[in-house]
């Protein structure tokens, strides 16, 4: 059995709920992160990468298809990045356009 602190290596998708210990231990985004993203991004395209970089550190994999975003997950990334954030998403609501997945990824 793994280690806590490999509780999300190796998976491809979220789980359907998270919970806060969880968000805060394994998907927490650093003031480094935040500043990063705020370069980088506009601010419609910051949760996205957000969420893309928090899972690839989680978990080593880039997030494949998920029909949604936990609430907890969302609430946290808006939260830190100081945007409103959707309470029910998916990545096709995310992501519209193939490219701009394709960019998040590159930058995460």
């Amino acid at each position: 059995m793994p280690g806590l602190g490999f509780r999300y290596v190796g998976r491809d998708r979220l789980p359907t709920r998270l919970s806060d210990f969880d968000v805060e231990r394994y998907f927490a985004l650093t003031d480094s992160d935040v500043a990063a993203l705020n370069e980088r991004f506009r601010p419609d395209r910051r949760a996205g990468a957000a969420i893309q970089l928090v899972f690839l550190r989680a978990s080593g994999h880039s997030l494949g298809q998920v029909s949604t975003l936990p609430r907890q997950l969302l609430h946290y990334i808006g939260q830190r990045l100081g945007l409103t954030t959707p309470t029910i998403a998916s990545l096709r609501t995310l992501y519209r356009r193939y490219k701009t997945l394709y960019d998040h990824l590159i930058w995460a």
